[in-house]
C-alpha cells in the first residue's frame, strides 16, 4: 500500500497510529481492528512478534485519540467522516436486527429483577390522613394569624394619620410653592448675561 503522506518519511520513526490514520484517510473505508492491523503491519514491515508486542499499546491510542472511532463489532473510523449525530446512527446500523432483541430482552430481563425482597415499594404504603389534617390545622392558624396581622397594621396606620390633620395646615404644600410667570423667566435670563 502506497500513503502518499508518509512515503517520504522514514517507516522506522512512524507511528503505527500515525500509518492507521493515513491508511483510513486514502481508503475513504471503515476497517476491522485486525485488518487495519494486518495492513499496518504490511506497510511498516513489522513482524508478528513485533505486532503482537505493540498491539495492546496501539488499541489503548486508538480508543484515546480523538482522531478516531469506534463503530462497533470492532471496526474503526475517522471521526471526522462523522457527524455528531450520524455516530449514535451508524452504530445502531452495524448491529443486527436479532443482536438488538437479544439485547432488548436482556434489558427486560434486568428490569424485572431491579426490585427484589430488600427493595422497600413506597407506592405500597398506606395514606396517611393525619398528615393532610395537620396541615389542614396549621392553614387556619396561619389565616387567623394573618388576618391579626393586618387589623394591627390598619390601626397602626389609622395612628399616623391622626398626628396632623389636613385642615390643620394653611395651604398645605402648596401654599410652599411660587407660581413663576413666563416674563419672571425672560427677566431672570436677561440678568444672567
Amino acid at each position: 500500500m502506497n500513503l502518499a503522506r508518509l512515503d517520504h518519511q522514514n517507516k522506522n520513526e512512524l507511528s503505527m497510529i500515525e500509518v492507521a490514520y493515513e491508511i483510513l484517510a486514502e481508503s475513504n473505508q471503515v476497517y476491522d481492528f485486525n485488518d487495519l492491523l494486518a495492513e499496518i503491519q504490511n506497510y511498516l514491515s513489522l513482524s508478528d512478534d513485533q505486532i503482537a508486542e505493540q498491539m495492546v499499546t496501539f488499541y489503548t491510542e486508538l480508543n484515546t485519540d480523538g482522531s478516531f472511532i469506534s463503530l462497533g463489532e470492532n471496526r474503526w473510523g475517522l471521526r471526522a467522516w462523522y457527524a455528531i449525530d450520524a455516530i449514535n446512527e451508524a452504530i445502531v446500523a452495524s448491529i443486527d436486527d436479532d443482536d438488538l432483541k437479544a439485547q432488548h430482552k436482556a434489558k427486560r430481563r434486568k428490569k424485572a429483577n431491579a426490585f427484589n425482597e430488600d427493595m422497600i415499594d413506597y407506592n405500597d404504603d398506606d395514606y396517611d390522613e393525619d398528615y393532610n389534617e395537620g396541615r389542614e390545622a396549621m392553614d387556619e392558624d396561619s389565616d387567623d394569624e394573618e388576618d391579626n396581622e393586618l387589623k394591627d397594621y390598619k390601626m397602626d396606620l389609622e395612628e399616623l394619620g391622626d398626628d396632623a390633620p389636613e385642615e390643620a395646615l394653611e395651604d398645605g404644600l402648596e401654599g410652599d410653592l411660587t407660581i413663576i410667570s413666563e416674563d419672571d423667566l425672560e427677566e431672570s435670563s436677561e440678568d444672567d448675561f
